[in-house]
């Protein structure tokens, strides 16, 4: 789930990187090819393979080749960082109908 998820907004958000970091590591959790990596998170071969590049060296992912196929999987620094993420995400939702109770307080009792 990312922060654009909270938004009900009919207009498009872009993703930040700490999104797309959440979402490759909740696609990945049970193991993915590059392919579906690609797919499942929406993102250009060149884009998912910087993104790769950089979870791989800050170790949150590992690659395990095969013969004939990579797959990628998330470690447990990954599964942390989706863990904590997802604590944020909560927070921030259970904020969302606070926000959306709060009424503005006329002007004329503001002069007071």
């Amino acid at each position: 789930m990312n922060l654009a998820r909270l938004e009900n907004s009919s207009t498009t958000t872009r993703r930040d990187k700490v999104d797309i970091i959440a979402e490759i590591l909740e696609v990945v959790h049970n193991g993915a090819s590059k392919t579906r990596i690609m797919y499942k998170v929406n993102l250009s071969f060149a884009v998912v393979n910087k993104y790769l590049e950089f979870m791989l060296n800050s170790d949150f992912l590992r690659k395990i080749s095969f013969t004939n196929k990579t797959i990628y999987r998330s470690t447990e620094k990954g599964a942390s960082f989706f863990c904590k993420y997802n604590q944020i995400i909560q927070l921030l939702c259970e904020d969302v109908p606070i926000r959306s109770q709060i009424k503005t307080m006329p002007p004329y009792l503001l002069a007071r």
